[in-house]
């Protein structure tokens, strides 16, 4: 999770671009109410964010970008299926595929999904991780929000094929979309950080230039 001051750095190359970013902090995290649940009534949180922004006179609600990472991913995808109006989307190093990262990471099943998703510890019921996973549910995802999916082929938390495999269901559903991969880099990308935010700096300025940013996203190394 990004705390307040990983979140300024990580935001930062955003705001000297001329956005306005907010962002939302986890449920039962650092002091906040609430339990975070993996993408459960934590997805409003993000969304919420759309009604927080009309206070802010300089911030322009028609158009709207959102930026997940990691964790971060799924409150993206998820929020993408209950609101229409984001302009364009950036997801990096992704849990897209909740049921496939358990078999290569056991660690998500006994601690992460166990600990956080309502039920999951008790039931290993797998259609709790599948309504988590973007690949299974792709065709809901506003057709009018183009994504942007950044992958380190080298990320040890996160593996490509959860990127790679969230294009190929992109493409049969005929979500736009560009996928770009990292040759060995690793889940924070730290080694092609001025390339991956040139990158998302040409993404949003294409479809929402002095827009705003929000963002649910979560990073580590």
């Amino acid at each position: 999770m990004l705390t307040k001051e990983s979140f300024a750095g990580k935001a930062a190359f955003l705001v000297t671009n001329g956005y306005i970013v907010i962002a939302s902090q986890y449920r039962g995290s650092e002091g906040s109410e609430g339990k975070d649940e993996l993408g459960g009534g934590d997805v409003s949180d993000v969304t919420g964010l759309i009604v927080t922004l009309r206070s802010i006179p300089k911030a322009d609600t028609s158009r709207i970008g959102m930026f997940g990472w990691s964790r971060g991913a799924i409150n993206t995808v998820l929020g993408l299926t209950k609101v229409s109006n984001i302009k364009a989307a950036v997801v990096g190093a992704g849990f897209t595929d909740l049921i496939s990262l358990k078999e290569t990471r056991k660690f998500f099943d006994t601690g992460l999904y166990s600990r956080q998703i309502p039920n999951y510890g008790k039931t290993k019921d797998e259609h709790l991780l599948k309504i988590r996973s973007a690949t299974f549910f792709a065709e809901k995802i506003s057709k009018t929000t183009p994504i942007l999916l950044l992958q380190g082929t080298g990320d040890k938390n996160v593996p490509a094929s959860q990127a790679l495999n969230l294009a190929q269901k992109f493409y049969e559903v005929k979500q736009p979309f560009r996928l770009i991969l990292y040759e060995g880099g690793n889940h924070s990308l730290e080694k092609f950080k001025s390339e991956y935010e040139f990158e998302i700096i040409k993404w949003f300025n294409k479809y929402l230039r002095d827009g705003i940013v929000f963002s649910s996203s979560a990073m580590s190394n």
